[in-house]
């Protein structure tokens, strides 16, 4: 029997079309690998947020005690900025080229 060019054989699927099932095999190991990654990277990001946090008590602790010591002192700080306390929400911690780490606090 002869096929045309454009004409498959019975049972066969042209060159450019793949079987349904292995497709459908395919977007599954795609979601599972998204969804892995996805979870993976979500707990590294609650790590490295719980440790920011832990670095930012740290400094509010220190903070605190500081002007605890220093109350009744007028606080050169202080008086020269004269900005009130400091909003620990929006504080950011960086880490600096020569491995010092640097805690942004907005007054």
């Amino acid at each position: 029997m002869l096929y045309k060019p454009n004409q498959t054989k019975p049972n066969q699927t042209k060159p450019n079309q793949t079987k349904p099932l292995f497709s459908l095999f395919g977007i599954l190991i795609a979601v599972l690998m998204g969804w892995l990654a996805t979870s993976c990277i979500e707990e590294e990001i609650e790590q490295v947020s719980e440790l920011k946090n832990s670095e930012i008590e740290a400094a509010k602790s220190w903070y605190d005690a500081f002007e605890m010591q220093n109350q009744g002192d007028e606080n050169a700080r202080k008086v020269k900025n004269g900005k009130g306390k400091p909003d620990w929400s929006k504080s950011k911690v960086y880490h600096q080229s020569d491995g010092k780490k640097v805690i942004e606090v907005q007054f």
